[in-house]
């Protein structure tokens, strides 16, 4: 259970002196975590031995998970959220650190156990992913501009700016990029055979 350490030292030094919002001068706390996480996906998706840790303990990662994350709310709830290198700030920090990693786990081993499979509507999605990550949030910023002035509910604009954009991207994708080599070299695909 040492991966975790590092995004607690990161969450626990820095999390005070950087609490957000988020953004790309005054966010080190969350930019460093994010960058520790791209690191250990590298590091331990090419080792076989955590593939296999994995495997073994995601049932219990789960549960673990769930419960953490459920502790965390209620405590988050009554007691509020706490700043400033304080005892409740380290217990959270840990806390949020724990279930993080717990998480990671178990959405890992739920993959390995229910995704480890291939077939052409695999194949489609599994081409979209960068695409759909380099336009998401060009996409969701448009349409929320918009959205955002309605007079209705938050929860309706959440479901209306989700929707769209979630609709959108799949549109731009495929009709602007998937069918067209020039932009499908732009977004990190492989060119289209003639029989694609």
């Amino acid at each position: 259970m040492t991966p975790p350490i590092p995004l607690f030292i990161i969450g626990a030094t820095l999390g005070s002196l950087f609490p957000g919002p988020q953004n790309l001068i005054y966010d080190w706390a969350n930019f460093l975590s994010s960058i520790a996480l791209f690191i250990y996906g590298y590091i331990l998706a090419s080792d076989g031995g955590f593939t296999q840790a994995i495997e073994r303990h995601w049932k219990k990662a789960l549960g673990a998970a769930i419960v953490l994350t459920l502790v965390l709310a209620y405590v988050l709830i009554n007691y509020g959220e706490q700043r400033g290198y304080s005892l409740g700030h380290i217990l959270l920090t840990a806390g949020g650190t724990l279930d993080t990693w717990l998480w990671l786990v178990a959405i890992l081993g739920l993959g390995q156990r229910f995704l480890s499979f291939t077939n052409r509507a695999q194949a489609y999605v599994n081409e979209a992913v960068l695409p759909f990550y380099v336009l998401h949030q060009t996409v969701i910023v448009v349409i929320g501009f918009f959205v955002i002035q309605w007079h209705v509910v938050v929860a309706a604009k959440y479901l209306v700016i989700s929707t769209t954009a979630f609709c959108a991207n799949v549109l731009v994708y495929a009709t602007l990029v998937r069918p067209w080599n020039p932009m499908r070299f732009l977004f990190g695909m492989r060119a289209r055979g003639r029989r694609q």
